[in-house]
């Protein structure tokens, strides 16, 4: 599993790697309380394939912290997956 997490006091903001049953990669969100407590999961991806460049999903999802404009804005960042499909 492959995912990206940051950490706001207490809280632990995970996006998650995760798979629709068209086999097409997206993004998931989960909030924890500290390691091993979820407080949240959302049931739907926060982050979705839009592009045709994207049309086998997201994933390597990368979150950072802009302390610069406060500590409640994120930027998550995720890599294209584009696969070849022969037939």
């Amino acid at each position: 599993m492959q995912w990206g997490a940051i950490k706001v006091g207490n809280v632990l903001h995970l996006f998650y790697n995760t798979q629709g049953e068209d086999r097409v990669a997206r993004i998931g969100y989960a909030r924890l309380r500290g390691y091993d407590q979820v407080e949240e999961r959302l049931p739907h991806p926060v982050l979705v394939p839009k592009e045709w460049f994207e049309r086998g999903g997201v994933e390597d999802p990368r979150v950072v912290a802009l302390l610069r404009y406060g500590p409640s804005l994120h930027v998550v960042k995720s890599t294209p997956y584009w696969a070849l499909f022969l037939g």
